[in-house]
C-alpha cells in the first residue's frame, strides 16, 4: 500500500514541478498524503529506472532524495532516530556507547535487511 502511495506521490510531485507550484513545500505534500520521508525515498528507485525522464525532473527528484536523507529522515518521531535512540539506550557505559555508534548501521541493515540496507549504504557513502 506504501509503495502504491509513493508512486501517487511522485505523479503528484511531477505536476508540482511543472506547474512550479511553490505554495507547496515538500514535508507539507508527505505529511497530506500520510507518507513519511523514509518510505517516499524507497520508493525512488523505481522512478529512476524509467527511461528518458527529463533532466530537470532527475534534478528535481534528486533534491528531494538529499532532503530526505540529508534531514528529514533524522527528524524526532522519524523510523531511523527512533532505530538510533532506542540502540544506543542499551548501551550503559561510554566505551559501550562509542562501539553501539559504529555499529549502529549494521544494525538497522539487518532490520528488514532490503530496506535499512540500501538507506544506511547512501547515508555512510
Amino acid at each position: 500500500a506504501q509503495f502504491l502511495l509513493s508512486i501517487v506521490g511522485f505523479s503528484a510531485q511531477i505536476v508540482i514541478y511543472v506547474f512550479n507550484y511553490k505554495h507547496i513545500r515538500f514535508d507539507q505534500f508527505l505529511e497530506a498524503v500520510q507518507l513519511t520521508p523514509f518510505d517516499f525515498w524507497r520508493s525512488m528507485d523505481a522512478f529512476f529506472d524509467i527511461d528518458d525522464i527529463p533532466l530537470q525532473l532527475v534534478k528535481y527528484f534528486k533534491e528531494l532524495e538529499r532532503q530526505i536523507l540529508s534531514e528529514m529522515v533524522w527528524r524526532g518521531g522519524t523510523e531511523i532516530p527512533n532505530l538510533i535512540e532506542q540502540h544506543l539506550s542499551e548501551s550503559h557505559d561510554e566505551e559501550t556507547n562509542h562501539t553501539a555508534r559504529a555499529s549502529v548501521f549494521e544494525e538497522m541493515s539487518k532490520m528488514e535487511n532490503v530496506r535499512y540496507q540500501k538507506f544506511c549504504q547512501k547515508t555512510v557513502h
